[in-house]
């Protein structure tokens, strides 16, 4: 452990102290003080001094903003330049030419979202709305890349920074929306299906469906042992979200009572965490986000810490903390759908801090990096484009020693589809060195 790292500021907020826990502890694993009176700084011990004066021996970082206040212009904060050829915003005069400590805040806590109202049409954040966005950012963990450009510094100008060494990791991720396309169904459904294929003479799933149920043929969502091939082979941390209920047009879970669920979800516990998925509109709903975890957890026989956004449907504070409400831990929504990259900026876990009562909390925020809808619907590549975009996002995550987590489909895994390709593709090279 390196010596302690002081930071002279006059100002003892709790945004700041947020702000330098993440970098100093989550990110260089060092230990830090925050010290508010000049003559307490060591003596002859150079230090970084956040603030509009300049002290002797400092390495100086001038605010930009108001952390006390949490106030941080940024509309206009665009096209402001670069450092150690990063791009940057927060632009000031100090040594560090930017407020680096007001972007990170800024980036973490997705100040933006709380200032700018417009939303799509399932109440979410626009990518295109993001300073990241606009700054042609988004495909980059800008924050790490500065953060690791501030520990050369730190390292050239302070004799014992040490920080600890950061290791690249992949996060493999599934959603399960729909598990199983025929088979695990009540008749009900099976029969309703049948007669609207019928009806719009689309007789293809017809087909499939009949050969499913007489035993002639493999359901085409049922991919789950060549998940399991590949979370074994790769030794890679890997969670399954299973939809857990809901009634909307948005909501077309299996019964998770249902035996053959309830044998999906245990034979996915065997090597992969547990997570809710809750339906479309429970993350803003204690009463039926608390219903839909108690569930999940009697059949999973085990409790529930994880989670993600069905439609990646999240509205800060509020989804968050209404997951705190249940005893929600970590949660693993924060990407766009829209496009892939980083929605806060990093590819380092760090904590939610909530704006409207200015406090940090213990919900560890995990950033989605890519999601197969994203590329496929949205951005509408083709397995060939997809794999090239997804091998410079992963490489990106490489080059800064961050967690690099994925979100892919049961059905979009479908034996002799191209996007299996693709997910393989993926898989392979996150599952190597850079």
């Amino acid at each position: 452990m390196a010596s302690k790292v002081q930071i002279y500021s006059p100002s003892n907020s709790a945004a700041l102290r947020y702000t330098l826990a993440f970098i100093f502890r989550d990110f260089y694993g060092v230990s830090w003080e925050l010290v508010t009176d000049p003559a307490l700084l060591h003596k002859g011990v150079a230090f970084i001094d956040y603030s509009d004066e300049q002290i002797s021996g400092g390495i100086q970082i001038v605010p930009h903003g108001s952390f006390e206040k949490l106030d941080f212009p940024f509309k206009e904060a665009l096209n402001e330049g670069t450092w150690n050829e990063l791009p940057v915003f927060f632009k000031s005069n100090g040594e560090i030419p930017f407020d680096i400590f007001a972007a990170v805040f800024f980036s973490l806590s997705r100040y933006e979202e709380y200032h700018i109202s417009e939303r799509d049409e399932h109440g979410r954040f626009k990518a295109d709305h993001s300073i990241l966005s606009k700054l042609k950012m988004l495909h980059r963990p800008v924050v790490d890349e500065w953060l690791l450009a501030l520990g050369d510094l730190l390292e050239d100008k302070m004799e014992n920074f040490q920080p600890v060494k950061r290791t690249f990791e992949w996060i493999n991720t599934f959603d399960i929306d729909i598990a199983f396309a025929y088979t695990n169904r009540p008749l009900v459904r099976v029969l309703g299906g049948t007669g609207k294929n019928l009806f719009q003479a689309d007789f293809k799933p017809v087909l499939e469906r009949t050969k499913v149920l007489l035993g002639l043929g493999a359901d085409p969502f049922d991919t789950y042992e060549f998940q399991k091939q590949i979370a074994l082979k790769y030794e890679c941390k890997t969670l399954y979200f299973f939809l857990s209920g809901g009634k909307t047009t948005y909501d077309n879970a299996l019964d998770l009572n249902h035996r053959g669920m309830r044998s999906l979800i245990h034979k996915a516990g065997e090597y992969a965490e547990i997570g809710l998925h809750p339906s479309y509109n429970a993350g803003l709903d204690r009463e039926m986000l608390s219903q839909e975890k108690g569930n999940l957890e009697e059949i999973a026989g085990r409790k529930i810490r994880s989670s993600r956004q069905h439609f990646l449907r999240l509205q800060i504070p509020e989804t968050y903390h209404t997951l705190e409400e249940v005893g929600i831990k970590s949660d693993y929504t924060m990407g766009y759908a829209e496009r892939i990259g980083f929605r806060s900026g990093t590819a380092t876990p760090h904590d939610f801090f909530n704006l409207q009562t200015g406090e940090p909390t213990s919900l560890k925020i995990y950033p989605l990096h890519i999601m197969d809808g994203t590329l496929r619907d949205y951005m509408k590549l083709n397995p060939e484009d997809a794999i090239s975009a997804q091998r410079e996002l992963i490489r990106n995550v490489k080059r800064v020693k961050g967690i690099f987590v994925s979100l892919w489909h049961n059905d979009t895994l479908r034996e002799g589809g191209k996007w299996r390709d693709v997910y393989s593709e993926m898989a392979k090279e996150s599952g190597t060195a850079l």
